[in-house]
């Protein structure tokens, strides 16, 4: 079975981000780009007023007028309440008329809702401003938003009316603030999931990134300062737990190295003082020769001078290392010559030596190459027999 893996942390925040930017720019659109609440609640007052229109030319078709005023049965009381009672946002239903003698205008109240017992509006007995300015108008209907914006007053003339009267409506004025709540709403949805993903986007980091970075440089600072297989838990995204697993590895694979290596220093102490105890023997052996010893580089310089060949020479150890062994001898041709050539000596040859008080003696010389085999010599070895 195929197993699909999940993205990492960090592809996982970066949708994240994207998903919040989305929304910003959602909210952003809606305050740039949503149609304004004027204008959308001019087109919900034009559908209400279409509405209030249909209803009241029913009403004004049971309301009875003549030139001697308007009539009011409890037909049209009963059909006013029917209104109300179809629509919850209208208030109350009243009817304007036009005396024809003095010119004023008075108000007959047909219905209202619960707990309303006045007009939330003025009506001046001598002259209505409004009703004025609905003469004046065009259309069969007039809306005028009262001055505290908490109601909206349809001014309705039905057709085909012949005495002077008005129909007013009343209406709850919630249309702009619904507009507005919702929008208002909406926006503060789309920045309360922006401010959940930033929370979400920071724990991820957190938790994911920040503390298993943590752990991770803890251990690097506990393995430097020699603390040995020093593990750390493997938590975290994926990438950051393969960095624990390598970690892990490193510190393990570090102990083991450090093991072998205090293991192998341990070996090399010893060897050294093998070593050592050899070199003291062998100088041992070397100082305390009956027969002169003397060891040259290839530059025929001294390096090793014992004592015997102090005695027969004259000189101290100090004086004559790193000088010439041509001080003390001269080295013969045909001694060079085999040395040159690789071919061993082993009878030796006569040699006159030189004191430093300037005396002179004869004296066997055997040399000898020093070296690893089969490699190109170090030094010289030469065996001085004093054989006055």
């Amino acid at each position: 079975m195929t197993r699909i893996k999940s993205p990492g942390l960090l592809i996982r925040i970066s949708h994240l981000i994207l998903i919040q930017i989305v929304f910003i720019f959602s909210a952003l659109a809606l305050v740039l780009f949503y149609p304004s609440a004027q204008n959308s609640v001019s087109e919900n007052y034009s559908r209400q007023g279409h509405k209030i229109l249909d209803a009241t030319s029913i009403l004004a078709n049971m309301i009875r007028s003549d030139s001697g005023g308007v009539y009011v049965d409890s037909q049209v009381i009963l059909e006013a309440e029917r209104c109300l009672r179809a629509d919850i946002s209208l208030s109350r239903v009243d009817l304007i008329c036009r005396d024809s003698k003095s010119g004023n205008d008075s108000l007959i109240h047909l219905a209202h809702q619960e707990g309303i017992t006045e007009t939330p509006h003025v009506i001046n007995s001598i002259g209505n401003p409004n009703h004025d300015l609905f003469r004046t108008s065009s259309g069969p209907i007039v809306s005028v938003l009262s001055p505290d914006g908490e109601y909206l007053e349809y001014y309705v003339k039905p057709e085909g009316t012949k005495s002077d009267y008005i129909i007013l409506v009343t209406s709850h004025n919630t249309l702009s603030g619904t507009l507005r709540n919702n929008q208002a709403e909406f926006i503060f949805l789309l920045f309360l999931f922006s401010a959940l993903i930033s929370l979400l986007i920071i724990n991820l980091i957190f938790k994911g990134i920040k503390r298993p970075l943590s752990h991770l440089l803890q251990a690097f600072e506990k393995t430097a300062s020699g603390v040995e297989d020093y593990l750390v838990e493997e938590e975290g995204d994926k990438d950051i737990r393969a960095l624990a697993v390598a970690f892990n590895k490193m510190s393990h694979s570090l102990t083991e190295k450090q093991r072998k290596l205090s293991f192998a220093n341990k070996e090399t102490l010893k060897s050294n003082r093998a070593l050592a105890e050899s070199e003291s023997i062998l100088t041992a052996l070397v100082d305390y020769s009956p027969d002169a010893v003397i060891v040259s580089d290839l530059e025929d310089q001294v390096i090793i001078y014992n004592q015997q060949t102090a005695r027969d020479f004259g000189y101290n150890q100090t004086d004559m290392l790193g000088k010439k062994i041509s001080n003390l001898f001269t080295i013969p041709v045909s001694l060079r010559k085999s040395a040159a050539t690789a071919v061993e000596t082993a009878e030796g040859q006569e040699v006159i030596c030189r004191r430093r008080d300037g005396g002179r003696f004869p004296a066997l010389l055997v040399h000898t190459e020093l070296g690893p085999d089969g490699n190109k010599p170090i030094a010289m070895l030469y065996f001085v027999k004093n054989i006055s």
